[in-house]
């Protein structure tokens, strides 16, 4: 069972290193075609939206990583009384969040 998930976890890694490559490769496409058509003004707006979104997902990866975790073990269980409160409490921190 343990060679299962770390088989996984490797797994894991290496699809979350091949999408953040994926996503680099396409970021700089994508600057070179909006300094290309629109000029450096519109490329400096945009670059401080991602910068924003890309903050709010920082502080957002944190819990969606710890609700994942504290969701496993009722999941397994099926216990839906503490899987429907993880979920309320959820809502009400990325309630906040986005906010």
């Amino acid at each position: 069972m343990k060679t299962d998930k770390t088989k996984s976890s490797l797994l894991n890694a290496i699809t979350m290193i091949l999408q953040t490559g994926i996503i680099s490769i396409l970021s700089l496409v994508s600057t070179n075609l909006i300094l290309t058509n629109y000029g450096s003004d519109f490329n400096g707006v945009v670059a401080t939206a991602n910068q924003i979104i890309n903050l709010l997902l920082i502080v957002e990866g944190g819990f969606s990583l710890a609700i994942n975790v504290a969701l496993f073990k009722p999941y397994v269980n099926n216990d839906t009384k503490k899987i429907d409160a993880i979920m309320s409490a959820s809502k009400k921190i990325f309630f906040k969040i986005g906010f």
